[in-house]
């Protein structure tokens, strides 16, 4: 399977530790080769130093790996000479830096940020991201945070130290293309405010927000080519969120793959799934892993099937992916989908998620591995069973998407069992 071959490079976690990677993990354990610390912790760059910004980069990387890992603000404190230092891409991961540092980061005009289970910051730092994002293309905060506060209107409030609803906006990004926010708790009706002004957006994700979504609110994001909503109750009322999100004829790539069973139940699920691929001619890429949206099998022809195609035996095995027959899916998510759904023969796609076979259950992980932690937790017991009690044909492969799950969530206890 040539597409699964793409997904890893050979070279990934084979071979000892390069010279320069034990350089930057030495400095990094020793911050004092290249900084002073001052009276309160705070870190300055020693005079005549300056550092490039791929360099830059690679501190923050082996500094969330050090084993003599200090106060993450008196670290970052380091990159407020912007004139010696230069940052372009930050990614942070279970860090507890504070507003502060954001600030600091944000003064080097960043053109990505991402900050994943950075548990104290606070609304502040979006405003910290405003003052300085004339750059920004990229803005993500995964896990939980208060960046955004449970209701945004709350700016009314005297005490609060951000007015949103007197402002009229949240995020001031102009330049920006993708936002990801997860575990929103405003309600849906404040959506119009949290993503005023951001009409160039092309990538959205709004994983495991808290209120269920209708999407009344696309006309705030009509560019819009992906669209991530995994976690995201959008089965109240399917009807609506089919017909608001079909409003986005862009749309490329479709997320609303559930781990919470009850959340994927949807009333007439073929109907539904029939109405956003009729609705989004232009999608591609599709998951709805968790959900009852595949049926469950019964083979069903379009409605323009010809003779010739009946004689080829063209049938389809989703019913809501008839229309499809002629023209495949490049990916199709079905891991976790009622009725075994990534069993069935005739599935038009190309690439499938599933846990029907070794191939299907590694590119499951692959789509799970940054921020779909509750399902990586069982592709990775799927991919132990496969190791266990059948021939694994794709060994290399299998080791490296465990080393990869156990790095990048060393704070996931279940994930850390099942890679072990």
């Amino acid at each position: 399977m040539a597409e699964l071959d793409d997904l890893y490079h050979s070279d990934q976690y084979l071979g000892p530790e390069t010279l320069t990677d034990l350089c930057f993990k030495l400095i990094c354990d020793n911050l004092d080769i290249i900084s002073v610390k001052g009276k309160h912790g705070h870190r300055t760059l020693r005079k005549g130093l300056a550092f490039p910004a791929e360099i830059c980069h690679k501190f923050i990387e082996y500094m969330q790996r050090s084993e003599t890992r200090e106060n993450d603000d008196c670290f970052f404190s380091i990159f407020k000479d912007t004139t010696a230092t230069r940052l372009k891409h930050v990614k942070i991961i279970s860090c507890s830096l504070t507003d502060a540092s954001v600030q600091t980061l944000m003064k080097h005009k960043l053109t990505d940020l991402e900050l994943t289970n950075c548990t104290n910051l606070t609304v502040l730092s979006i405003e910290h991201v405003n003052a300085n994002s004339e750059n920004l293309r990229s803005l993500v905060f995964h896990g939980t945070s208060m960046v955004i506060p449970s209701r945004l209107t709350l700016g009314t409030d005297e005490n609060s130290p951000v007015k949103h609803y007197e402002r009229g906006y949240v995020f001031k990004t102009p330049n920006l293309r993708r936002l990801a926010l997860g575990y929103v708790g405003i309600p849906e009706r404040e959506y119009s405010l949290l993503l005023a002004g951001l009409t160039n957006l092309t990538h959205l994700d709004l994983s495991n927000c808290f209120e269920l979504l209708n999407f009344e609110f696309y006309d705030h994001v009509p560019n819009l080519v992906s669209l991530t909503l995994y976690n995201v109750k959008v089965n109240s009322d399917p009807i609506a969120f089919v017909n608001n999100i079909c409003h986005l004829t862009k749309l490329r790539h479709l997320d609303i793959s559930q781990s919470n069973f009850k959340q994927g139940q949807f009333e007439h699920p073929n109907r539904i799934l029939r109405r956003i691929v009729l609705g989004l001619p232009e999608l591609v890429s599709l998951d709805i892993g968790g959900t009852n949206l595949a049926g469950r099998g019964v083979a069903e022809r379009p409605l323009d099937t010809v003779l010739e195609d009946l004689t080829n035996n063209a049938l389809c095995d989703i019913p809501g992916l008839a229309s499809r027959i002629h023209k495949p899916l490049q990916f199709l998510g079905l891991y976790g989908t009622a009725h075994a759904a990534c069993k069935r023969h005739d599935i038009p796609a190309k690439v499938i998620a599933g846990d029907a076979n070794e191939d299907q259950i590694l590119i499951a992980a692959h789509v799970c591995m940054n921020n779909k932690q509750e399902l990586l937790q069982k592709v990775l017991s799927d991919l132990y069973h496969v190791f266990r009690y059948e021939n694994c044909q794709r060994m290399d492969q299998a080791l490296r998407t465990v080393l990869e799950a156990m790095e990048k969530h060393p704070y996931q206890k279940h994930i850390q069992i099942s890679g072990r």
